[in-house]
Order: structure tokens, then sequence, then C-alpha cells
């Protein structure tokens, strides 16, 4: 049995974030189901260079495989978006073992302790604290904690136990499969292919790793097609670059539904995503995990200075992430639930309408208007947004 102030449950870049940030004041044990931090990978590793300089932590080199120069954008009719500038502008492809160990190795030198292969069997309030259950290596551990942050996923059931419904209906679940290839003629820029034909109700990114390789991967949305994405992820493969030549075979889910209500109550705070904090026209995830594992850790350290663990103190994490990055989210997910129904006729119209425009510099409100002036059938969806 181990007493501490902050328990965290998961040890991905949000959960070794929140750790970090709380074991500069309080006493901190991270639980980990698996046997080894970023194995195995689960997305394609793309990450602005923005969030270093938010959480105070300059990138590593050994963390980086690759820095990104350009993006390019490919609608179903072959028309090309391509925005390019001087290089590390759109940030860097990470290697996520190395990254995600990185970030866990912070936590720890901070004075967090992380314990592998650990799986959290349940939760319970009891005199003010939290009583967790857990197993490691077979053996029954109880942790008792002032504090619980909940870092365990997309499919999150820590939250469950202190009182936040945190299951994810599967229509908001889009499935991925990724490729990591090697042997292929690639420059320093992102593509992303889109079409019902390649990718129904999502899209294929080529993301350069190293000289010849690169994580291919696409995600759809399940509902729209009886068809896997591994099944569609092989057509374009095939059709792209013939025979296969792949290394690693990734898959998962990307939650599309935008970001759970409430994200805290007494004695618990939920981060990236299990927490829904993903965006869901993109999703991407990473940001958003890492900040608010930040912005969990250090209400975790304020409370535990005052003596509060109850939610009306705790509220404050969720008005943190809300103001830092709510409003793009919210509007993600809206936009989110037009993008699934376009035609490619849709698609192929908006492109053509940013041909010769930095789409980095268009935000979601500039994007959804350019949409509904090129189809005003979008208008009636797309309002809110505008």
């Amino acid at each position: 049995m181990m007493e501490v102030d902050v328990c965290v449950v998961g040890a991905g870049p949000g959960g070794s974030l929140a750790a970090r940030y709380a074991a500069k004041e309080c006493s901190v044990v991270v639980l980990e189901k698996r046997n080894e931090i970023g194995v195995p990978k689960q997305c394609a590793e793309g990450i602005s260079q923005v969030i270093f300089d938010k959480i105070s932590r300059p990138p590593e080199q050994r963390w980086i495989a690759r820095t990104i120069a350009g993006v390019r954008l490919i609608a179903p009719d072959g028309t090309r978006i391509e925005s390019k500038s001087d290089m590390g502008k759109y940030g860097f492809i990470l290697d996520r073992k190395v990254f995600d160990k990185g970030l866990a190795e912070d936590a720890v030198r901070a004075g967090a302790q992380i314990l592998l292969r650990t799986m959290f069997l349940g939760a319970r309030r009891e005199d003010g604290v939290v009583r967790i259950k857990a197993q490691r290596f077979g053996e029954e551990v109880e942790v008792r904690a002032k504090i619980l942050i909940a870092a365990d996923g997309i499919m999150s059931t820590v939250p469950r136990y202190l009182g936040i419904d945190s299951f994810l209906p599967l229509k908001f679940l889009e499935s991925c499969a990724q490729y990591e290839m090697t042997g292929l003629e690639l420059d320093d820029i992102v593509e992303l292919y889109f079409g019902n034909e390649i990718a129904p109700g999502g899209y294929v990114w080529v993301f350069p790793k190293g000289d010849d390789t690169a994580n291919v991967g696409l995600g759809i949305v399940p509902t729209k097609t009886k068809t896997t994405a591994k099944e569609f992820l092989d057509r374009f493969v095939k059709k792209k670059f013939g025979e296969k030549k792949v290394t690693e075979f990734n898959a998962g889910g990307v939650d599309i539904s935008g970001p759970l209500k409430k994200t805290y109550t007494d004695n618990l705070m939920v981060v990236g995503d299990a927490a829904r904090l993903t965006n869901a026209l993109t999703g991407g995830g990473m940001h958003t995990a890492m900040m608010s594992g930040m912005f969990a850790g250090r209400v975790a350290c304020e409370a535990i200075g005052e003596k509060r663990y109850d939610e009306a103190f705790l509220k404050r994490y969720q008005e943190m992430w809300e103001h830092e990055f709510g409003r793009e989210l919210f509007s993600a997910a809206k936009a989110a639930s037009v993008l699934v129904t376009l035609t490619d006729d849709d698609v192929n119209k908006i492109s053509r309408a940013l041909v010769g425009r930095d789409i980095t510099e268009l935000n979601g409100i500039e994007l959804a208007k350019i949409a509904v002036k090129v189809c005003p059938h979008l208008l009636l969806r797309l309002k809110d947004l505008i």
C-alpha cells in the first residue's frame, strides 16, 4: 500500500507532463499498464514546435526524426494545395518511442515514481481521499491519493469510478491504420489525401520520418463503409507506392466527439484523450494532451498546498484548458461533423478555392466562409462557425 499526494494513471505525454509538474511540490506515483513507455506508437508522430515553448521544455534532437517544411493537400480530382516555408515552421516528426520515454524521464527527474506493468482496476473515495486498486506483475497494489489524474487514453475507464461518464459511443470513434514504410522517395512535406474513394469521412496521411522512411496511414468513419481501415490503406499503398515496404503496422481509434463537458470532480482531473481533448477535424491530440497534463499538474500542486480537493477548487483546471484551446476544439468538433458529410465534389470545389492561399494562415472561421461561398448548401451546417 502506498500513500501519495497525486496518483496519475497513464504515462503517455499527458500523464507524464501532469506527473512532472505535480512532482515539483507533491509526492507522485504514475501507474502505467505497459511494459515499455511509448510502445506501441499510436499516431503519425507529427507535432508543432510551438508546444515546446508552452511547456518550457526545448525538444531534444534524439526525439526528432525529421523537421517539416511544408504541407500538401490533395483533393479527389488531384487539385493540390501546397504551403511551404523556411525549415521549422511546421514542426517535427517525432520518434514517439524515444519522445514518450523522454517525457517520462523528465517526470522521474522531477521526483515522480513510475510503476510499469501496473493495471488500474478501480477507485473509490473514502474520508476525503481516493483509494486506487491496481495489479502489478500479478500482485494487488493499493494507492491512496488526495488527487487522481486520469490520463488513460481514448477508452478511459478511470473517471467512471468517481462519477464522470467517459463512455465513448462508437459513432464518434474513427478507425485508423498505419504502416511505417521504408525505401520511399520523399521530400520534407507532409501530404494529406482526401476523398471518399480512399478514406470515407477521413483522410490519408504521408508523414516523412527519415530520408526514405514515412508513416503512411489513414482514418475512416466506420459507419460510412463496411470496408476496414486496413483494406483502404492497402489499396492506397499499392496505388501510390506499388510494392509494400513495411517495417511496422499500427491500428487504433481517434475520438471525433469533442471534449467532455466536465473534466473534473472531487479528487479528480481528466486529461488528454481520456477527456476527449482531441482535435476532431485533424485527429491531433498530442498538443492538447501535453497542455492539459501541465495544467492538471499545476492545479494539483495548488490543491495540495491549499488542502482543497473538492470540485469547486479543481474547476480551475477546466478553466485553464478551455481558455487555452477550448474554442479550437469545440469548433473542430462542429467542423468535423460537417466534413464527414461532404461529397468528393464538395471537397474538389473547396480545394480549388484554396489554391494559392497559405492554408496554415487560415483559421476555422475563414475556412468555413470559403466553403460556404463555393458550396452554399453548407450554410446551415456551418452557420454556427461563421
